[in-house]
């Protein structure tokens, strides 16, 4: 039942990607304008996509065409890597039908695949991707140094889009190198994460040229991306660019402005439960590789970047999912080693099987459950999606 639980969650996901991807504007309005947030008016932190869009269009703002194309693109290869943590959970596990289990835990949950085509255009898909790339690749089949100088390119590439991200691919640099690495066990994987921490720092303290904000809203508006819808009784200019503008207190202000401290309060819980119950059914379907100390500190470590970074924003699904998979990426790297010959006798015991088909049954009701907190309208629509409405 979970596995057609989650094919069905797949072919929605799938299904939505393509409904979205062909339309004139597959991104949100609120999204979209970062696409043109470059390095013209000097550094300005998230605009290095943006310059290489720029340069690729020859120094000019990029087209809307050309941007929907790299944010699909991006979504789709990020699809692709959730899809590649899932085969790779499951080659650690102990038989197939454990190792089928671990899959359809990972695509079914409301913090997998869905969520990544529901949110198009992050630059989180990036992070993602960069993310199962640096638990999956043999690192140690490189040399030291050009192991080292690929994480670095890979994680501050990845920082120059999003330095939020910093929180995922940091740390899984750090120890994808300091495990596959074992002459130098902190040399190279400390010199790999030095220009990301340092391209975080700058990009925290450095405050964004406002010329670089106001150019790129500008050369969206020419593009054709829409006005994004204003918040209620906030500022007019509420999209992804001129947010940056604004200092951290004003942005909380302004977000939790819309909505109330109940929907906060539910929303984060229900998206912390959904964490939980992942992080619980894989460990529970990898037969406890990782002690159960181990276990809970990957827990209260995960569950403590998605509580930081709700500081930042109210996206909470987002920030869950980000936490959610770096966890399992930080799994596959901490369970190397622990690959097993695949047998056929299916050791799931009920209660493990129970909680999976809970995962994904709660996958497939809250596929399309928005990222920020939910509101009336938000109730609407996912009940309409659902056929209840």
């Amino acid at each position: 039942m979970a596995g057609l639980l989650a094919v069905a969650v797949l072919a929605a996901t799938v299904v939505l990607l393509v409904r979205r991807a062909a339309r004139l504007s597959p991104m949100t309005p609120y999204v979209a304008p970062q696409y043109w947030l470059s390095y013209s008016d000097g550094f300005v932190r998230r605009g290095l996509h943006g310059a290489a869009l720029r340069a690729l269009a020859g120094g000019e703002p990029p087209t809307l065409a050309l941007v929907n194309v790299v944010a699909v693109g991006l979504t789709v290869v990020s699809l692709v890597a959730v899809l590649v943590l899932a085969v790779a959970l499951a080659r650690r596990a102990p038989d197939r039908w454990t190792a089928v289990a671990l899959a359809v835990a990972v695509v079914a949950t409301p913090l997998g695949p869905s969520h990544v085509a529901r949110d198009l255009g992050r630059p989180d898909a990036l992070g993602l991707a960069v993310a199962v790339v640096l638990v999956t690749v043999p690192w140690a089949r490189l040399p030291p140094p050009v192991a080292a100088l690929v994480v670095a390119l890979l994680t501050s590439v990845t920082i120059g889009t999003e330095e939020l991200l910093a929180v995922l691919v940091l740390p899984l640099g750090w120890l994808a190198l300091h495990r596959t690495l074992p002459r130098s066990p902190r040399l190279w994987p400390t010199l790999a994460v030095l220009p990301g921490v340092g391209l975080t720092a700058v990009s925290v303290l450095l405050p964004p040229p406002p010329a670089a904000l106001a150019r790129a809203r500008a050369d969206a508006a020419a593009a054709g991306v829409p006005a994004p819808e204003p918040l209620p009784g906030g500022p007019p200019d509420h999209d992804a660019v001129a947010r940056l503008g604004h200092g951290l207190l004003d942005n909380m202000t302004s977000y939790y402005a819309t909505t109330s401290a109940a929907s906060v309060l539910v929303t984060a819980v229900l998206w912390a439960t959904m964490h939980l119950l992942l992080l619980g059914v894989v460990w529970r379907l990898l037969g406890r590789s990782l002690s159960e100390r181990t276990f809970w500190r990957l827990v209260a470590g995960s569950a403590a970047v998605a509580l930081t970074l709700s500081v930042a924003g109210i996206d909470y699904r987002r920030w869950w999912a980000l936490a959610a998979l770096g966890a399992l990426c930080l799994v596959v790297l901490m369970t190397r080693d622990a690959v097993v010959p695949v047998v056929s006798a299916p050791p799931v015991r009920v209660g493990t099987a129970v909680a999976l088909v809970v995962l994904a049954v709660t996958g497939l009701l809250l596929r399309t459950m928005p990222v920020l907190p939910l509101r009336p309208v938000h109730l609407e629509r996912l009940l309409q999606a659902l056929g209840w409405g």
